[in-house]
């Protein structure tokens, strides 16, 4: 494999999300095992605001605004914690490119690169607007633009949204999304073909990511939750589970707040203290994708909740590996239902070798 090939991710590395972040990483981590220089493009519309706009407009967004706020002031130190914790992550993990202050001056004076990325996670939902880096609208002519498990998270898009959409993946020389209705969505609306990759989380190993965890400063053993979303059926099965395993319940708040039924909550985790809590749980309850990622990569019991329209992520995932079982289930399963993760891991390592073979194949075709 040549070093000499230059490559540069566009993604969302510098989220306040543990998926966003730990994606970016493991995506840079795996081009660089393959001897592939790459840096993250270093801009970001991110905002750094804590508090809601309130809106003088409906009356119950503004009181939910109020109320929420008022939350959020109250976790205020943990929320700033948090996100010196994520800082620092990026700043010590990440090898970025030199920073640009706007998508205007990233097309007038692009990274000098011979191949461009459109990264991982939801980077062509087209819910707010196209956001021109995440299609690689810059850069020169004969450049390569390629799409790595991008998402395009939902796909009741409007006949304009359809148009744009369809237009921009067009113009990329190869494509590759997460979700295997992206692969038939693009196929069927716009005859793009699109190969089906799974999540960069996925590409790297448990040893791997246990390299960069911090392990919790807890002695006993813990029910762990992450509930991204709020899904009715989760208190129900920590309180089950608590019941049949006699430990305590940990929440991670994914926003600094109460979030679940818990005996501890942690509110300031950043993403190596995260990795941390899901590798030394007894147990993980989630409604997160990445936290059902990062329990399959450490072995973990676990169930996945989400009713949410973007939930095929988590049963795609699920389904390929065999533990659709695991997802939204009448009951929770007990800690004594193993998971036959050895069968899980030979699908994801024939997975992680497709991938390899995705880049090799671009980057020969390149030389």
């Amino acid at each position: 494999m040549s070093k000499n090939i230059r490559t540069a991710t566009v993604t969302y590395y510098n989220e306040y999300n543990y998926g966003a972040v730990l994606q970016t990483y493991a995506l840079q981590k795996f081009l660089h095992s393959l001897g592939i220089d790459n840096k993250i493009v270093d801009y970001s519309e991110r905002s750094t605001k804590i508090l809601e706009k309130i809106s003088c407009g409906k009356l119950r967004f503004a009181l939910y605004a109020v109320k929420r706020n008022l939350k959020l002031l109250v976790n205020y130190r943990s929320i700033i914690n948090k996100r010196a914790r994520f800082n620092a992550f990026v700043n010590d993990n990440l090898m970025l490119t030199d920073h640009y202050d706007s998508v205007e001056n990233l097309i007038i004076t692009p990274p000098e690169v011979d191949l461009l990325i459109a990264g991982s996670d939801q980077i062509w939902n087209l819910s707010s607007k196209l956001r021109k880096d995440f299609f690689l609208m810059f850069g020169g002519d004969s450049v390569v633009r390629i799409s790595y498990a991008a998402s395009l998270g939902r796909y009741d898009f409007s006949l304009e949204q359809k148009r744009v959409l369809i237009c921009a993946v067009s113009k990329f020389d190869y494509v590759s999304v997460r979700e295997s209705e992206a692969v038939t969505y693009l196929n069927e609306t716009g005859n793009i073909n699109a190969e089906l990759l799974v999540d960069p989380t996925l590409l790297l190993n448990d040893t791997e990511w246990k390299e960069i965890a911090i392990s919790p400063n807890i002695k006993e053993k813990y029910i762990l939750c992450y509930p991204l979303l709020y899904h009715t059926d989760i208190d129900g099965a920590l309180k089950k589970l608590k019941k049949e395993l006699d430990i305590k319940v940990v929440a991670i708040s994914p926003d600094g707040t109460k979030c679940c039924y818990a005996d501890i909550t942690v509110k300031d985790s950043g993403p190596a203290e995260f990795l941390g809590w899901v590798a030394n749980a007894e147990y993980v309850v989630t409604s997160s994708f990445h936290g059902t990622v990062f329990s399959l990569l450490f072995k973990k019991p676990f169930v996945s909740y989400n009713n949410a329209a973007n939930s095929g992520r988590i049963s795609n995932l699920l389904d390929l590996v065999g533990l659709s079982n695991r997802f939204n289930p009448a009951d929770v399963p007990s800690k004594e239902l193993t998971i036959p993760y050895d069968r899980v891991f030979e699908i994801v390592n024939k997975e992680r070798e497709k991938s390899k073979s995705f880049f090799i194949k671009i980057v020969e075709e390149m030389k």
